[in-house]
C-alpha cells in the first residue's frame, strides 16, 4: 500500500475530526468541572453564613444547661412552698 495525497488527506481529516472531537468533549467536562466548583464554593459560604447566624441567634449548651438549672430550682422552691402551705392548712384544721 502506497501513502497518496488522498489517503493522506483522509488520514489527516479523520485525524482532525477526533481530535475536534476530543477537544469538544474535554472543554465540555472542564466547564462541568468549573460550575462544580462554583457550586463547591456557593455552598461553603452559605454553610458559613448559616453557621454564623446559629452562633448569633442559638443557645449554646451552657445557656440551656444554665436557663435548664433555674427553672429546676424555681420549681423545687415552689415545691416546697406548696408543700409547707399544706403542712401548715392540715396543722390548722386539727
Amino acid at each position: 500500500m502506497t501513502l497518496t495525497i488522498e489517503l493522506a488527506l483522509s488520514l489527516m481529516t479523520a485525524l482532525l475530526a477526533v481530535g475536534g472531537s476530543a477537544f469538544g468533549i474535554i472543554k465540555w467536562v472542564l466547564a462541568e468541572l468549573g460550575k462544580r466548583d462554583r457550586a463547591t464554593e456557593e455552598l461553603r459560604r452559605s454553610l458559613e453564613a448559616h453557621k454564623l447566624y446559629a452562633a448569633e441567634h442559638f443557645a449554646t449548651t451552657g445557656e440551656l444547661a444554665m436557663a435548664l438549672g433555674k427553672v429546676e430550682a424555681a420549681i423545687e422552691r415552689l415545691s416546697l412552698r406548696l408543700d409547707e402551705l399544706l403542712l401548715n392548712r392540715q396543722q390548722n384544721s386539727k
